[in-house]
């Protein structure tokens, strides 16, 4: 089966080709393998050279597989180059192809006694490159050197302190190494290996003249077309699979080929098949730990029809997750809020929401970090694996904390800044409706961004309100003790009061103390639900519980969201 270049490989191509740039800066999903077309002894292969279309022989492939990303671009794009070096600080400086062009250089010898700094790989590398250009002068025979720096942060971090001299001189330098130029005889192109590119000194990262070229996780098509390769040497561990790698790929959108290959080669060794569940555990298990504990799955054995209250709410919402599933991208809003004093329940609503949905919903987990540039890196990682999802439901808790806002007031400030418009931006991405439906939860909605909560980031604004009658309270109750067990009348007696602006948690944790109450003394539940409230205080204050359903009330989106009695008081 031929291999497809991907995007990002004609991207690049197409750069060099009309040499609008000769250094790269590759990031995201750069520690996967990928497809290593088979070729033939003196095959020509497709590969970077000074003219488009270059091509150049390919060495024999024993037999196809993955490869590292490093070895990759050697084998798909740099064919035509005389010399390629690979340099990361744990081997040091390597000559891939072309040592012969750098015998009579004196510090030949020495390469593999490298160790002191990161300067001093690149000062090296700097008089390696001169001497090539100088033999190549000298004996008018062109020399094309490739170089590539494998953990590119390692050797210029995002640090922009002025008491690090010898740092800014390193980003210097390889900012320096991206000018194209126009020579005859000598030409240099670099290749800098990052996860995120934010991880990147800034003279690196903001240089114009460099490429900023994303390496994506594999999409849904990709998946496919790689299983599809493997499925002779997979037949075993495929299984029901084998003939199915359109489901299978769809299964597995957000994990890596490495990932995958993992999953195969684990089956094959105890020679089982892939069921439906090792698939979900293994999709679950690699996302979230290729996003390094960034996001997480939520997996709910609850739906809508579990959740007690306000069916004007779960009425909209299934409407609206109906429009999502089946790609109605229009009617389909873009994210919610979902708002509501402390302990009613938005977490679980949206618990609810993923055991309906359908789709991948996922946790936003806590993406700040003390390192300089982490924060932004954690946060382009999110959005690659938001991005391989496809179709997925992002929820973030805490919202009003975790987004951060626009400006502050201390020294974070303008990590605070970057971070929100960074979020901004991907939430107000208009071709992500109908893709990626965003849920922030909050009690406090007022100190949510304004910018955030606009109409094309957040469209729907849903209240999750406490009881506000004696009915709801009851029906609340009622919903929250058969979850424990217990068995309430449908009718209320009618000399129980119920408490005050009855709060989902609170039913809960009432539920609990008349289950064990009931486990010990085997009393009807009713009778200890009635001596239960005549000593009940409400966990919350009740001004605070008023406010914060105030602060609600002002930020739904529709009055039809409320509670009729409530929304009734409100039209006049």
């Amino acid at each position: 089966m031929p291999a497809t270049p991907t995007d990002w490989i004609r991207e690049i191509e197409s750069r060099y080709a009309a040499n609008t740039a000769c250094q790269f800066l590759l990031h995201g999903n750069v520690r996967d393998v990928f497809w290593a077309a088979p070729t033939k002894a003196a095959e020509p292969v497709a590969v970077l050279g000074l003219q488009p279309g270059a091509t150049a022989v390919a060495p024999a492939a024993a037999a196809p597989d993955f490869l590292d990303l490093d070895d990759f671009l050697v084998r798909r794009l740099l064919g035509a180059f005389s010399v390629v070096i690979s340099l990361d600080l744990a081997h040091g400086i390597e000559v891939v192809r072309g040592s012969e062009a750098l015998q009579g250089w004196a510090q030949l010898s020495t390469l593999k006694d490298l160790r002191n700094s990161p300067k001093e790989y690149l000062e090296t590398l700097r008089q390696l490159f001169l001497f090539l250009n100088n033999r190549a002068v000298g004996e008018r025979a062109p020399v094309h050197v490739a170089a590539i720096f494998n953990d590119a942060p390692l050797l210029v971090p995002n640090e922009t302190s002025n008491l690090y001299f010898d740092l800014s001189a390193c980003a210097s330098l390889i900012r320096d190494w991206s000018r194209p130029r126009e020579h005859t005889w000598f030409s240099l192109t670099t290749f800098l290996v990052a996860d995120a590119l934010n991880d990147l000194h800034p003279i690196v990262r903001n240089n114009p003249l460099a490429a900023s070229i994303t390496v994506p996780l594999p999409s849904e098509a990709e998946l496919a077309v790689e299983l599809g390769r493997l499925q002779e040497r997979f037949a075993t561990a495929l299984g029901e699979f084998k003939e199915r790698a359109p489901v299978l790929a769809k299964r597995l959108r957000g994990v890596t080929r490495y990932s995958l290959l993992g999953l195969l080669r684990h089956h094959a060794h105890a020679g089982t098949a892939l069921t439906d569940a090792a698939v979900a555990a293994m999709r679950k298990a690699a996302v979230e730990r290729d996003s390094n504990g960034l996001i997480e799955f939520v997996e709910s054995p609850t739906t809508l029809d579990h959740y007690h209250g306000q069916p004007q709410l779960v009425a909209a919402l299934r409407t609206d997750l109906k429009l999502f599933r089946e790609g109605v991208v229009r009617a389909v809003p873009m994210g919610y809020l979902v708002t509501g004093p402390v302990g009613t329940g938005k977490t679980y609503l949206v618990n609810c929401v993923a055991g309906e949905a359908g789709v991948p919903v996922v946790v936003l987990k806590n993406f700040r970090d003390r390192w300089v540039g982490s924060s932004e890196g954690n946060l382009e990682r999110i959005f690659r694996l938001i991005d391989a999802l496809g179709q997925c439901i992002v929820f973030v808790d805490e919202a009003d904390q975790t987004l951060g806002r626009r400006t502050g007031n201390d020294s974070s400030s303008d990590v605070n800044g970057r971070l929100y418009s960074m979020l901004a931006q991907f939430m107000g991405d208009g071709a992500n409706r109908g893709r990626v439906l965003w849920m922030l939860a909050t009690s406090r909605p007022d100190l949510v961004e304004v910018d955030l909560k606009r109409p094309g980031r957040i469209d729907r604004r849903l209240p999750v309100l406490p009881a506000t009658t004696d009915d709801d309270a009851w029906a609340l109750l009622r919903g929250i003790f058969a979850r424990n067990q217990l068995v309430l009348p449908e009718s209320r007696p009618a000399d129980l009061a119920m408490p005050e602006l009855l709060t989902a948690g609170a039913a809960a944790s009432i539920a609990s103390a008349i289950f064990r109450q009931s486990y010990l003394t085997q009393r009807p539940p009713v009778e200890l639900l009635a001596e239960h409230l005549a000593n009940y205080l409400p966990p919350v204050p009740l001004e605070r519980i008023r406010e914060q359903i105030r602060l609600a009330v002002e930020e739904s989106s529709e009055l039809s969201l409320l509670p009729p009695a409530l929304a009734a008081k409100l039209r006049g």
